[in-house]
């Protein structure tokens, strides 16, 4: 593959013409090496009939060079063999070299989109079928606690398993534990596991695996999603081989909800003598996919032929990482999973295609740091704010003289640009601080004025919710911490689902009124599914369940 990048090198340099005069220096320049190495080169080119090199003798003596090969053909070429070994870095990195040529570009995206999607061939005699997804969220670990993006809850929902599960119709029923009972305090909650479920590794689950992972949770000292929930884990403790207890401080009704979460995914006791960063890139669990292995942009799946429930009708799943540009999402969308990202652009392509609507959702919004001392504090001031939003002209009204920061990480940069333009339009001074996310979720944010985020509305809103109204109240004025504060004690004693969200809608409409949250949008998600594609459909957080995905061969 070096020697075709060469060969397009040297085409950029001097190809565009029937024939070129150069020196060898000239050469050994264009390709970065010595002058004998580009003397063999040119000439191993030559025998391959890739060009037609016609030396000249005599010093200081152009030589003639022609291409035989189209450029666009050798990239292909490249691309294809970059593929068919796996690495995509290779092949995102040919096509990006192509960046001033838009339409080779274009050619090489829309190529190698296409050898995305189900594929069969044939090992050992046996038929393999496979899917390859293209992803834009990175998979950096699939260690439930240490997982921070939906595409890493996504794939790790396949390798783990959960005690209990959530239905479409949002009701809790059986998975690892065949059944559970609370005392009449529900702050006891005991589980019966099923029997005869091995993990990834051969080893059959127990209690003290449940026990381990429900006491890693508890021992978690950093903020991570639903730390809020199950920090009121206050002990645990084996009852028998399949029978275990959780005690909790005090009742909570979404305690069952965040056990369905792969946050609370089961695990092998001492992560199967793994340490914590070889667990997060080759996991044990006990799902219907096992990690074959995890590359920087290319994590491998294979079938887990002893799977507790039905055998997964895919043997692997290949899940690609791509630039943001090559999906069918926006470049400022979230990094919601999409199971075909390549979009139809004829009538042709749209026939292989089933455009479907998501349950899921995103709402982006802004929200408002009254603790702090500032314009902010001023319900008269964080009144205008929110007008300037709306596109108000406030140039006659607001006399702040010192800009104020808006805080955003870096995948909603483009929303906060759209609301400093609003703002600055309306005369109101503003300026954008992109943070981390590690940074974001810390101390961070307490600096701000304005805060920039959003919300996945899935079937764990009422876990989101909470947790992110918890984390909001850390920086509003005190009045308005202990009303969220308050209310949030009420949810979390509610046993009627209905109740919760009216309970959580009270809290979204009292800090609108009290102009300390702003709607920026919310959108539905679209899921593109090729056509060939049988058994398609969606768990309850709006992603596609793979296990029971097929194809005709």
């Amino acid at each position: 593959m070096k020697i075709k990048k060469q060969y397009l090198s040297l085409y950029r340099h001097f190809g565009g013409e029937n024939e070129a005069w150069v020196h060898l220096s000239q050469l050994a320049e264009a390709l970065n090496c010595t002058h004998r190495n580009a003397a063999l080169l040119i000439t191993k080119m030559n025998e391959m009939k890739w060009v037609v090199w016609t030396p000249t003798r005599g010093r200081g003596k152009r030589s003639s060079l022609r291409f035989l090969i189209d450029p666009d053909d050798m990239a292909r070429e490249i691309v294809e063999m970059a593929v068919s070994q796996r690495d995509i870095s290779a092949a995102i990195d040919e096509i990006r070299s192509h960046a001033n040529s838009l339409g080779v570009q274009e050619q090489l995206e829309r190529w190698l989109l296409s050898r995305f999607g189900p594929h069969t061939e044939t090992v050992n005699q046996k038929r393999v079928d496979t899917l390859r997804l293209p992803v834009r969220g990175a998979v950096h670990t699939l260690d439930p606690l240490a997982m921070n993006l939906l595409t890493e809850s996504f794939v790790a929902s396949h390798i783990f398993d959960t005690l209990i599960r959530i239905t479409d119709e949002a009701q809790v029923v059986p998975h690892l534990a065949h059944s559970w009972d609370s005392d009449d305090t529900r702050t006891i909650w005991t589980f019966h596991l099923r029997k005869g479920v091995t993990f990834h590794n051969g080893k059959e689950l127990d209690s003290e695996d449940a026990v381990y992972s429900m006491e890693r949770l508890m021992k978690v000292g950093q903020r991570t999603l639903f730390r809020t929930i199950f920090k009121h884990i206050q002990r645990v403790r084996v009852l028998d081989r399949y029978t275990f207890r959780i005690e909790l401080d005090e009742r909570n009704e979404l305690f069952l909800p965040f056990l369905c979460t792969v946050r609370a995914a089961i695990l092998p006791k001492g992560l199967g003598m793994m340490s914590e960063q070889n667990f997060g890139s080759k996991p044990i669990g006990t799902g219907p996919f096992s990690v074959h292995s995890l590359q920087e942009q290319l994590c491998v799946l294979e079938v887990f032929p002893s799977y507790f429930r039905e055998r997964a009708l895919l043997d692997r799943v290949e899940i690609w990482v791509v630039p943001p540009h090559m999906s069918t999402h926006r470049e400022d969308d979230p990094e919601l999973f999409s199971i075909i990202h390549n979009p139809p652009q004829t009538q042709e392509e749209s026939d292989l295609w089933l455009q479907t609507e998501s349950k899921v959702s995103v709402t982006k919004f802004i929200t408002v740091n009254s603790k702090k001392a500032g314009p902010m504090s001023d319900p008269a001031l964080r009144s205008l704010v929110m007008k300037g939003l709306t596109g108000n002209d406030l140039h006659t009204v607001w006399k702040e003289s010192i800009p104020l920061t808006l805080m955003t990480i870096p995948p909603y940069h483009r929303d906060a640009q759209q609301a400093m333009l609003q703002l600055q339009a309306s005369g109101i001074p503003i300026r954008i601080e992109p943070v981390t996310s590690e940074q974001f979720m810390g101390a961070a944010r307490h600096q701000a004025d304005l805060i920039l985020f959003s919300l996945i509305r899935d079937q764990d809103e009422p876990l989101r919710l909470f947790d992110l109204y918890h984390h909001m109240a850390e920086h509003l004025e005190p009045h308005s911490a202990t009303d969220i504060t308050t209310q949030l004690r009420k949810i979390i004693k509610e046993t009627d689902p209905q109740k919760r969200n009216d309970l959580f809608s009270s809290i979204e409409d009292r800090l609108v009124q009290k102009h300390l949250l702003h709607i920026v949008s919310e959108r539905k998600t679209n899921t593109a599914v090729h056509r060939s594609l049988r058994g398609v459909r969606f768990n309850a957080q709006g992603w596609v369940d793979l296990r029971g995905l097929w194809f005709r061969g």
